[in-house]
C-alpha cells in the first residue's frame, strides 16, 4: 500500500506542477493581451481611484465594459473557472466588470491565482487562499462567458 500512496502523491503533484504551468501561460497571453483590451477604446480606472457608487451604495459598473455574447457553465476545473469561481463568489461577472471598478485585482506572486477581491455589495474585502478553491461539487455554478474580439 504505501508504494501504491507514494505514487499517487507523486501523481497528484505532477498533475498541480502541470496546472500552474497552465496558469502561467495563460495569465502570459492575457497580459499580452491586457494593451488591446485595457487601451484608450476601453477606457480604464486605475486601482488608486475612489469607487464610484450609484445611489443604492453599491459600485457603479462603467459602461465601457466589453459586452458578452455567449454564456457557458464550467463542466471541469481549469485556471479560468478558478480565477470566475473567485470573482463570481464576490459577486462579479467577470475580471471586466471588476476592473472597471477597482482595477486590477491583487495576485499571489508564485501562481497568479486572484489573493484579494473587494465584494461588489459592500466593499468588504474578500481574500482567497493561494492554491485551489473551487471544489469540484461547485464547478458547474461558475459562468464562463465568451466576448468578441475588439
Amino acid at each position: 500500500q504505501q508504494p501504491q500512496m507514494q505514487q499517487q502523491q507523486q501523481q497528484q503533484q505532477q498533475q498541480l506542477q502541470l496546472q500552474q504551468q497552465q496558469l502561467l501561460q495563460q495569465q502570459q497571453l492575457l497580459q499580452e493581451e491586457q494593451p488591446s483590451i485595457t487601451g484608450a477604446s476601453w477606457g480604464t480606472v486605475n486601482a488608486t481611484e475612489s469607487k464610484q457608487l450609484d445611489e443604492g451604495g453599491t459600485p457603479n459598473v462603467q459602461n465601457d465594459t466589453p459586452k458578452a455574447i455567449g454564456v457557458r457553465r464550467a463542466k471541469e476545473w481549469n485556471v479560468q473557472v478558478e480565477e470566475n469561481f473567485r470573482l463570481q463568489t464576490a459577486g462579479w461577472k467577470d475580471i471586466f466588470e471588476y476592473r472597471a471598478v477597482y482595477g486590477e485585482p491583487e495576485r499571489w506572486p508564485d501562481n497568479d491565482f486572484i489573493k484579494c477581491l473587494r465584494v461588489k455589495k459592500n466593499g468588504y474585502y474578500t481574500y482567497w487562499r493561494r492554491h485551489r478553491e473551487a471544489e469540484d461539487r461547485l464547478i458547474n455554478q461558475v459562468k464562463l462567458y465568451e466576448y468578441a474580439a475588439p
